[in-house]
């Protein structure tokens, strides 16, 4: 009688125990992650305040040029490999070791392809200092392809104590060396070093507290792993796209206008993705591999992607609203008074803060669906949004300009499209839509118009003045929304007990 061989490592990756209470085990983890947010938050807003300040615009502008195409060359070193292993039911260390070595691989390439073309990219620039940059970040597209499976199994395994404290300890430890860097006279350096520290002892420390290694690589292993292939090069496409779309106008108004101007820009763009980047992005380990394990659950599914997106609403939009009424004070607060040109760019950009909720939800939702295609799809509009805008703009235009037509196309056109794909190929319908983001949108516009007007109305107040004036405005409305909502006052309620009990 024939028997199938099973391999004992395979047991490592059963989660079929972690379906049982999700949505609760899901709060929870939110909750850590937001709080661990924070303090990244708090970390990167003040290494951004005093690189600022150590860094000028024109110098930290030769960096900018290097980083878009450096951020690129990572997510297709990472081939959306990790999302399969989060996402299905089931995975063998065969497949897991096999996408580890396919990863590494195209890490060796990618990276190696930024040192071969970094002096190519210099005379693209005609900045001669840009092609050391290109070279060296290079290294850090290696890091990010070994880490990406530590990444995978972490979440699969929902270790988010584990992921938030590794990534938390080494984001801190590469500001610190990167703003002693600055302090000493490293300039745009500085940057570099922080990128490439920063991976290299997030790698360290996640390989050293996970139970695994990879096995040896095997050929005619890729055969059993073509399906997580698939779907994880659709995931890497649509990251391709998307990465794009933010590094396309910082790379052509580098070449169309300056260094000084891309600066600028990019400078703008990190602030105005930095609370998605430190604060939101990190709970996809936590709703992805929720929405994975209910994925089978119509009505569970819906039920979690609506507490997570009114959670998501709370953090988000009362931000976006005072980012683009208040970006003219903020600004000269936050990075002195060099870089007060940004100011205009970052409130429209920061607009888009009010969509990002949208965005991460149903991005979320389709990835534990299986749906990757869809992920393509959209992220492929988003690159045609910016080449049309840029096309239209065209050299010697404004970048005011395009920072607005950006979000106002985003608004009118992509957002539609993103929500028909979420309700066509996922459990959502239009009312869970409707109750989990339109109606909190509402509620930001309104904020907007009381903002703008009573910030309007005030005279000889002073910039503390009509700030203060701002947030008591935002805070009011919002705290409002969470005591008219049981659930919402039950998780604020549950966060305070939670922080004064670690306290």
């Amino acid at each position: 009688m024939n028997t199938v061989q099973t391999d004992p490592r395979d047991a490592f990756f059963d989660v079929s125990a972690l379906k049982a209470g999700m949505e609760s085990r899901a709060g929870r983890a939110s909750i850590l992650v937001l709080a661990m947010a924070g303090l990244k938050l708090v970390l990167h807003l003040g290494s951004t305040i005093v690189l600022a300040r150590l860094i000028p615009p024109e110098e930290f502008g030769i960096a900018s040029l290097a980083m878009p195409i450096a951020v690129i060359a990572m997510n297709l070193s990472q081939f959306g490999l990790a999302q399969p292993i989060v996402q299905m039911p089931t995975v063998t260390h065969r497949l897991v070791s096999t996408l580890f070595w396919v990863n590494l691989l195209l890490g060796a390439l990618f990276g190696g392809a930024l040192v071969a073309g970094s002096g190519a990219a210099a005379r693209f620039y005609g900045v001669p200092e840009v092609g050391p940059v290109f070279a060296v970040l290079g290294l850090s597209v290696v890091m990010t392809a070994i880490l990406t499976q530590y990444i995978a199994i972490l979440r699969r395994k929902m270790h988010i104590r584990l992921l938030e404290y590794g990534a938390l300890a080494a984001f801190a430890l590469s500001v610190a060396a990167a703003v002693v860097a600055a302090f000493l006279g490293a300039s745009y350096w500085a940057v570099i070093l922080q990128q490439v520290l920063q991976g290299v002892l997030t790698v360290a420390i996640f390989a050293f507290h996970t139970p695994w290694l990879p096995s040896r690589p095997r050929l005619r292993d890729l055969r059993e792993a073509r399906s997580a292939l698939s779907f994880g090069g659709n995931v890497a496409l649509s990251n391709l796209l998307e990465q794009a779309s933010h590094a396309l106008p910082v790379i052509l108004i580098g070449r169309l206008y300056s260094p000084l101007e891309a600066g600028l820009y990019q400078r703008s763009s990190t602030l105005a993705r930095l609370l998605p980047t430190r604060a939101v992005s990190p709970l996809a380990s936590v709703f992805v591999s929720s929405l994975s394990r209910v994925q089978d659950d119509p009505a569970a599914f819906r039920s979690l992607f609506l507490r997570m997106m009114t959670r998501l609403n709370m953090i988000m939009m009362p931000i976006g609203v005072l980012a683009f009424t208040c970006a003219d004070i903020v600004v000269p607060v936050v990075l002195g008074q060099d870089w007060a040109a940004s100011a205009p760019i970052l409130a429209w950009l920061c607009l888009m803060l009010l969509q990002n909720t949208l965005d991460q939800g149903v991005n979320w939702a389709l990835i534990a669906s299986g749906a990757s295609r869809s992920l393509t799809a959209i992220s492929a509009l988003s690159l045609v949004i910016v080449c049309v805008a840029m096309y239209a703009i065209g050299n010697g235009g404004d970048i005011v300009l395009i920072a607005m037509v950006l979000m106002l196309s985003n608004t009118f056109v992509r957002q539609p499209v993103l929500a028909w794909l979420g309700i066509t190929h996922t459990h959502l319908d239009l009312e869970t839509v409707i109750r989990g983001y339109l109606l909190d949108l509402g509620l930001a516009v309104v904020a907007i118009v009381l903002v703008t007007a009573v910030r309007g109305s005030i005279v000889g107040g002073g910039d503390f003045v009509e700030l203060a004036a701002s947030i008591a405005i935002v805070v009011l409305l919002f705290a409002a929304r969470v005591m008219a909502n049981a659930e919402l006052r039950a998780d604020v309620l549950k966060l305070v007990f939670i922080t004064a009990a670690r306290r």
